[in-house]
């Protein structure tokens, strides 16, 4: 887990990423990102890609909640990406209640290269 605060106006803006993910190794289980004593808004998703990720078929990509593990995204990593592409998602869903752990994970075994990092740009609800 690790977050940076970023200003933006008058908003703080914690940005939580996940551990940097292999899209042709082992899948990743529903590993915990940041865990939330009080509510928070989801502002963006981002998949960045680190390694360029080749032509082949992309792999399930997930952003979720315990119980709920594709909650706020679910998607297939993008094919043909360059290192340091960025790819913005929508969100399912915005709200993080209080109590909840902010979740990812990857089904992995993509035939060919890749890896990514995948950021969640939140706010506290006040």
């Amino acid at each position: 887990m690790a977050r940076t605060y970023v200003a933006r106006g008058n908003d703080k803006i914690n940005v939580s990423h996940s551990a940097l993910i292999d899209l042709s190794g082992a899948a990743v289980a529903q590993t915990v990102m940041e865990h939330f004593t009080r509510a928070a808004m989801i502002e963006k998703i981002n998949i960045l890609y680190v390694e360029a990720s080749s032509a082949d078929a992309g792999v399930a990509l997930k952003v979720g909640r315990e119980g709920d593990d594709d909650g706020y995204y679910t998607g297939t990593s993008a094919v043909s990406q360059n290192a340091w592409d960025e790819v913005n998602v929508t969100p399912l869903a915005k709200l993080i209640n209080a109590g909840d752990s902010l979740t990812y994970l990857c089904a992995g075994s993509k035939t060919g290269t890749g890896t990514v990092i995948i950021t969640v740009e939140w706010r506290f609800v006040e």
